[in-house]
């Protein structure tokens, strides 16, 4: 019931009651009127969209047939009853893992003009998906991320935000955020803990060991870089920071230095780090000659005392540097050494004529003591031969 009319009928004799009507026209059809009370009631449902104000009129008519009548008109009121718009994104901005907890990620706007506006719109989290990770603030729309992102723990996140008017009416939309995987693992050294073993004497400014890295273990960013820890032998080496090829500035000595540490660092483009412990051993070579022992003459030989004697034995030792193989034993060319055999591994000298002191009172050559590297040394010997002929001849 929208209206009821009412009337009184004191203006001349009431002969009855006064009875109600619509008069045709206008919104008389969307109308019913009860004729006793007049009571008028509106048939449909009334939606302002469809329809904002209704015309009608209604006559009262006596006993008598006399009537009387009056326009009336009915406006519907515009109730708040479609939800807000939503006109933030569907995704929030990517968040880099590991930049912090409690970060706001979303914040959510809406209009609210599709309809009458009956005060701010207030926010609110669908429960469901990863609704529980997340607060709002319900008057700014903000969106919160309680912890601190890691891709590798969760690398995506969904949750629904809802907007509701005063009245009610919500409308809601899914969000995404994406967290974005950093360059957080180190590159991993691929290349052994010891270096090549290098002989001494070999030269300086060698390459003497080359770093080698993987940085698959995380996202790659960019070429790895090598470095020297300072400390240890570094000072004594360089880097190519490009290849990792590691140099020894040095002639290695063994005897000087046996052997080096340093240590390798490989630093990817998001600056992390691993760093390996490198030794390097200098390979001691046999470079000092046999020492000859035996004396620097032959003991003296009568004449006529034979051919084919062994006249003289060379003896050596080879203890002042690593020995790497037997000492070889020869004659120098020069003197008598043409006159002499000698047996390369015994070392012992053989005068191959038979001792004439008339002809030759002594005879000289020299001894070579070779060992495995080719390190020598040599000595000068003279045999002496002792004239007896005087006994002979008394």
């Amino acid at each position: 019931m929208v209206y009821t009319v009412t009337s009184t009928d004191s203006g001349d004799i009431s002969t009855g009651a006064t009875a109600y009507s619509l008069k045709a026209g206008d919104d008389a059809a969307l109308f019913t009127i009860n004729s006793s009370t007049g009571a008028v009631t509106l048939t449909a449902n009334p939606d302002d969209e469809s329809k904002g104000d209704y015309s009608f009129t209604v006559v009262a008519t006596d006993a008598a047939g006399n009537s009387s009548e009056q326009a009336i008109t009915l406006d519907i009121t515009d109730l708040d009853e479609v939800g807000p718009t939503i006109t933030s994104a569907s995704s929030a901005t990517a968040l880099d893992e590991n930049s912090g907890a409690g970060q706001v990620v979303y914040t959510v706007t809406s209009t609210d003009s599709g309809d009458i506006a009956t005060g701010a719109p207030t926010y609110s989290l669908k429960a469901g998906a990863d609704a529980a990770l997340f607060t709002i603030n319900n008057s700014t729309g903000a969106v919160t991320l309680t912890a601190n992102p890691d891709d590798e723990t969760k690398g995506d996140y969904n949750f629904t935000v809802v907007a509701t008017d005063t009245a009610g009416n919500s409308s809601e939309q899914a969000i995404t955020l994406d967290i974005t995987d950093l360059d957080e693992v180190a590159p991993t050294i691929t290349s052994a803990s010891s270096a090549v073993a290098l002989d001494e004497n070999s030269g300086a400014g060698q390459v003497v060991y080359t770093v080698t890295s993987t940085d698959s273990d995380d996202v790659a960013t960019g070429a790895t870089a090598y470095s020297l820890k300072t400390g240890d032998d570094a000072a004594l080496f360089t880097i190519n920071s490009s290849t990792g090829a590691v140099t020894l500035t040095a002639n290695p000595d063994d005897e000087n230095k046996a052997d080096y540490s340093f240590t390798v660092v490989a630093t990817d483009a998001a600056g992390n780090s691993s760093e390996q412990a490198i030794t390097l051993d200098i390979t001691d070579l046999d470079e000092v000659a046999p020492t000859i022992t035996s004396a620097s003459s032959a003991v003296a030989l009568d004449e006529n005392s034979g051919a084919g004697q062994v006249v003289y034995t060379v003896t050596s030792t080879d203890s002042d540097d690593v020995a790497t193989g037997a000492t070889a034993y020869s004659l120098k060319t020069g003197d008598d050494a043409a006159l002499f055999t000698i047996n390369s591994s015994t070392g012992a000298v053989t005068l191959t004529a038979n001792p004439d002191d008339e002809n030759k009172a002594d005879y000289s050559f020299t001894v070579v003591a070779t060992d495995g590297a080719g390190n020598s040394t040599e000595q000068a010997s003279r045999s002496i031969l002792l004239i007896l002929m005087m006994l002979h001849q008394r």
